[in-house]
């Protein structure tokens, strides 16, 4: 339930983004939704579990889901971090009538 609340804060955070760089808000917000919440799944049902099989008792079960939950949005957040970053760097500008790149340097 976390990992959802996360996201759509994720698609927010996209959205406005996309936005201020004159993009589509949408997209932007869908490729947030599924840069943080893919690899959450794929973390979560496939590695996590393979990891700690054989390793959980009646007595720490609690805290084996709770590093889990916390693995699980750590390692959403690294994806989305890696997707805006990837989409900033390729979004063009334009600035008094120059075409400039997202760190400013010009574009012939």
């Amino acid at each position: 339930m976390l990992e959802i609340l996360i996201m759509a804060g994720v698609i927010g955070w996209f959205a406005r983004t996309a936005k201020s760089q004159g993009r589509s808000g949408g997209l932007w917000g869908f490729i947030g939704a599924i840069s943080f919440y893919g690899p959450v799944l794929f973390f979560g049902w496939l590695i996590y579990p393979a990891l700690i099989t054989g390793h959980i008792t009646y007595y720490n079960q609690t805290q084996f889901l709770i590093f889990g939950v916390l693995l699980n949005i750590a390692v959403g957040v690294a994806g989305c971090l890696l997707a805006r970053k990837f989409l900033l760097s390729n979004v063009n500008t334009k600035v008094s009538g120059d075409v400039r790149t997202h760190d400013g340097e010009r574009v012939s």
